[in-house]
């Protein structure tokens, strides 16, 4: 039974790890997001620590579905869908990065295998429903990050990579000795 049971929960709940971009730049910024799938209810979940993304300064980020299920359809199969992890990452090195999977406990509600205890049970369709604690876990995901181009480098590069702008503005234009100023 342990055997059928491990079989049923890999297939009927997992973790799926989607990222913005497989391949990006030293200093680029990807989205990766880690959902929960299941076939049954989802009631809830225990938050496990959140990952370390080795090679890579990460951020998490608010879901903008809020802790909502949501159902997905994946293969025509009916999903209810949970983003346990949301996060902006920033890498800094370059190489292929393996982000290692995720596990998660989720407590799900499905139909009893036992059988109607009472008229009413068995009129309404079996021996009712069960929370379980099962297991999710995601597969490893790689990401391959592409250094910068050598050619047309300038001398002092600290590593900033994008297009920057600025804005200063003063309190004042005309100052008297030892009178003070706000600069933003």
């Amino acid at each position: 039974q342990a055997e059928e049971e491990t079989r049923k929960t890999t297939s009927d709940l997992f973790i799926k790890t989607t990222i913005s971009k497989a391949k990006c730049y030293l200093g680029e910024q990807i989205l990766i997001s880690q959902k929960v799938y299941c076939r049954n209810q989802i009631i809830g979940y225990q938050k496990s620590p959140q990952p370390s993304y080795d090679g890579f300064y990460s951020q998490p980020q608010e879901s903008p579905t809020k802790s909502q299920l949501v159902m997905e359809n994946v293969d025509g199969v009916q999903y209810y869908t949970h983003e346990v992890l949301r996060v902006l990452a920033t890498a800094n090195k370059a190489g292929k990065i393996t982000l290692n999977p995720v596990q998660a406990e989720v407590v799900v509600r499905r139909q009893s295998a036992r059988a109607a205890r009472s008229l009413w049970e068995q009129l309404m369709g079996g021996g009712g429903y069960e929370d379980v604690a099962l297991t999710a876990m995601s597969k490893p995901a790689v990401i391959e990050v592409l250094p910068l181009s050598e050619a047309g480098k300038p001398d002092n590069f600290n590593g900033a990579v994008g297009v920057f702008t600025s804005k200063v503005e003063l309190s004042k234009t005309d100052l008297k000795a030892n009178e003070a100023l706000n600069l933003k």
